[in-house]
């Protein structure tokens, strides 16, 4: 018999995604410490229409061959299998509606992650484009 972890039991699963580059950019830049992973692929497979979502089957996608890179996720209870649902009725990968939530979910809010900076130097300098 195998002993379960705390997150099984309390219905969490942890999976290991292959995440696009574009995907893995734009949810680490929203994350700061362990754990922000993912609550932050929760929050954008949950505040996402996951039924009407453009994705892109990965044998199919633009450009060749694509990098990808491995993260683990825990998803919360219902989470998981609500995916895997969809992306059956969708007849694509859970991994790759993932992916798709993922980069809609935060590409608005990366725009809005970069201002622009007024220069405080005397010499006339044009402004910084910044990061907060």
């Amino acid at each position: 018999m195998t002993k379960r972890t705390d997150d099984e039991e309390q219905g969490r699963i942890l999976r290991v995604l292959r995440l696009s580059e574009a995907a893995d950019e734009m949810l680490r830049a929203y994350t700061s410490r362990k754990g922000d992973v993912s609550l932050q692929v929760n929050h954008a497979l949950l505040g996402t229409d996951l039924e009407k979502i453009e994705v892109i089957p990965r044998s199919r996608a633009p450009g060749g061959r694509q990098t990808y890179k491995s993260t683990s996720v825990t998803f919360e209870p219902g989470v998981y299998p609500m995916v895997q649902r969809i992306a059956a009725m969708r007849n694509i990968s859970a991994t790759s509606l993932i992916d798709a939530a993922i980069i809609q979910f935060f590409k608005p809010r990366a725009a809005e992650r970069v201002h622009h900076v007024e220069s405080d130097s005397s010499n006339g300098d044009k402004p910084k484009r910044r990061r907060r």
